[in-house]
């Protein structure tokens, strides 16, 4: 069963529609009947002023687990995801939730 605030490591196409070359986390922020809503989730190292620069980029306060790195969630990122589709991704941290203030703030300001 997949729960909103769980991550997941895959390739799902930007919201250009370009698909990314290599597997990215992303953050599980809507489950619907026939799959997810995510947002792509980025490393902050070496991306600081481009965090600070977009105010649609929220950099996540605790951000292990799920994920290992300092991060920022892209919050215009917003893509779906069908359950078809998600079991070929990996789940990050056994599936362990986002920290709540973190995940609450996101889900705000989708």
């Amino acid at each position: 069963m997949v729960a909103v605030g769980e991550a997941y490591l895959g390739k799902v196409r930007f919201v250009d529609g370009a698909q990314p070359r290599y597997s990215r986390p992303y953050l599980v922020v809507e489950v619907l009947s026939n799959g997810v809503n995510v947002v792509n989730v980025s490393s902050s190292e070496g991306k600081e002023d481009k965090i600070l620069k977009f105010p649609t980029n929220y950099p996540l306060t605790e951000y292990n687990p799920p994920f290992r790195f300092p991060s920022f969630v892209k919050l215009d990122s917003k893509s779906f995801v069908s359950f078809s589709d998600l079991a070929t991704m990996r789940c990050l941290s056994g599936g362990t939730i986002l920290n709540s203030s973190d995940l609450q703030f996101i889900l705000k300001q989708l």
